[in-house]
């Protein structure tokens, strides 16, 4: 009877029986297991996890308050500083014209010799002295003859030359003129011929013209007050002369002023609509790194990249490739108690023809894994942060290399081959915190972390573990 023959029948036997459990046989067979320290914490894992997830919780809640505080501290200032300021309206400047107008007066003399003079012409000249005396200076006698060179001068302003104010003087009458002063001569009682009258009559009679009424302008009255009104109207006014101390009125020409431009009053500047800048990819800060993972069954490192949607979280996604411990079997019986698997009916396909025994069984699973993980970092000091973490492991792929010795007749044989074995995609969660050391373009992570297995791929031990993450990162971007 084979070895193999006689642990399948202890087996049946075996299991017909079936003896109820009994758990202080367990507890003594527990005290003789080699495990180590770190299996008593795993019942508090749940306890540690919860400790964690609240530590992180708190943490994060007054990072929030404390920032909003700034936020809202910032805003009163901004609001205070880009306050658009009320502008009152200036009070409407009178208008001021810049165009030069000028009164010019054009004094004409004229000299007309008179023969006759009635009684009427007499009280005309009579009136108009008295105006010329009140429109001379004080310090210059009514009497006081022009020279020549005076009316020489006054014929030079009017833009004449001497010459020409000799042809001002009006001819002599001709015979068929004097019908009227004869009619007029024989109604003189006197019975002689009044003399040839002297400058100053004749400087009296010039200015008496220019005030004679004519028939068709008015009266008497009305030359008096307009050349009153002239008189007093002789001194040029330069326009230019603005009184800047009280308002004034100022003439202006209409034809040739412009109207003038409402005052604008300017308005706050309001900030223009930003367009929405166009996607880069140095606004998520990529950095890249090597990212190594070690727990109580293996250990695991592979590249990594991490992605900053906001300052303070990050998303990181790697590759990374891991083996577990390796596990070592006496015997068949070894291998099927620890995997709950016949070995014969799982490697058949790989078994010698011919056999007798198969001792040294030892089995090697490698592991290639998509790790996903969730980092929020709240800032100690000035390098120094602290982060939380959380995420999972997809598995990709998975590999087993089996060794075994086979004995047949005494000889001695030594087996080796690779399969594939089938993987949970997706059977862990983790949870972790840690501490950053960072420089200018260098980063440098240490986070233990708690590993929740809900199911094993096959042929690996089940269970929830820990473990610890070193990661080294270089940042894309300055």
């Amino acid at each position: 009877m084979s070895n193999e023959r006689f642990d399948r029948l202890i087996k049946q036997n075996l299991e017909s029986v079936r003896p109820g459990y009994q758990p202080s046989a367990w507890t003594r067979f527990r005290k003789r297991l080699p495990l180590g320290f770190w299996a008593s914490l795993l019942p508090y894992g749940g306890w540690l996890l919860s400790a964690l997830m609240l530590t992180g919780w708190m943490t994060t809640l007054y990072t929030l308050h404390t920032n909003q505080q700034v936020i809202k501290r910032l805003t009163k200032t901004l609001t205070v500083r880009t306050d658009p300021v009320k502008m009152n309206p200036a009070p409407p400047v009178p208008t001021v014209s810049t165009h030069r107008i000028d009164t010019v007066y054009v004094v004409q003399r004229t000299v007309v010799e008179h023969r006759y003079i009635h009684e009427r012409e007499a009280n005309i000249r009579t009136s108009s002295n008295q105006l010329i005396s009140q429109a001379r200076p004080t310090n210059e006698p009514a009497n006081r003859r022009l020279s020549r060179s005076e009316r020489q001068g006054d014929s030079t302003r009017l833009g004449g030359t001497p010459g020409e104010s000799k042809s001002l003087v009006a001819p002599r009458p001709t015979a068929s003129n004097t019908h009227k002063p004869d009619q007029l001569s024989r109604n003189n009682t006197s019975g002689h011929r009044p003399d040839k009258p002297s400058p100053s009559d004749v400087v009296t009679s010039n200015q008496m013209r220019q005030i004679t009424p004519s028939p068709t302008k008015g009266t008497v009255a009305d030359s008096v007050n307009r050349v009153s009104t002239e008189a007093t109207a002789a001194i040029p006014i330069d326009s230019n002369q603005v009184l800047k101390d009280r308002p004034t009125l100022t003439k202006v020409d209409s034809a040739t002023q412009k109207p003038a431009k409402p005052e604008v009053i300017p308005l706050a500047a309001q900030p223009a609509k930003q367009s929405r800048p166009p996607f880069r990819l140095s606004s998520l800060q990529p950095r890249v790194g090597v990212e190594t993972g070690a727990t109580l069954d293996g250990v695991g490192v592979g590249p990594a990249i991490e992605f900053f949607p906001t300052e303070n979280l990050g998303i990181s996604i790697g590759v990374q490739a891991s083996q577990l411990q390796l596990e070592e079997h006496k015997e068949l019986r070894d291998f099927n108690a620890a995997t709950g698997a016949e070995f014969v009916e799982k490697y058949r396909a790989f078994l010698p023809a011919q056999y007798d025994q198969i001792k040294d069984i030892s089995v090697r699973t490698s592991l290639v894994s998509l790790p996903v993980s969730l980092k929020y970092y709240v800032p100690l000091r000035r390098n120094w942060s602290l982060l939380f973490q959380t995420g999972t492991s997809f598995d990709v792929a998975a590999y087993q290399q089996v060794r075994y010795e086979s004995y047949y007749q005494g000889n001695e044989q030594f087996h080796s081959f690779e399969m594939d074995a089938q993987p949970r995609f997706f059977h862990n969660f983790m949870f972790g915190a840690g501490v950053q050391y960072r420089r200018p373009r260098i980063s440098a992570q240490l986070s233990p972390y708690y590993l929740y297995d809900f199911r094993s791929i096959a042929n690996t031990p089940a269970g929830n573990n820990v473990g610890i993450k070193a990661s080294v990162w270089l940042d894309l971007f300055k």
